[in-house]
């Protein structure tokens, strides 16, 4: 298995790309972080959950303004 580090894993997320994050206890949380660290770079990300487990920091301000959030889990 090969491992990459989370802020190259992020970096092929582009503006206007849909990603799936995965529920409960295996909520990536590590690339989630990263993510909202990069959202300065990024424009109209779909974020397609289920139900996340923790802080949804991508919903959050100043976050939210780069990421929409399509939650299958209402």
């Amino acid at each position: 298995m090969n491992y990459i580090p989370a802020e190259e894993a992020i970096s092929l997320i582009k503006s206007n790309n849909r990603i799936f994050f995965q529920g409960a206890a295996m909520t990536p949380k590590f690339l989630i972080n990263a993510l909202c660290q990069n959202y300065k770079n990024l424009n109209d990300v779909e974020i397609v959950q289920m139900h996340t487990e923790g802080d949804a920091l991508y919903a959050q301000e100043p976050y939210c303004n780069a990421f929409n959030t399509n939650s299958c889990f209402v």
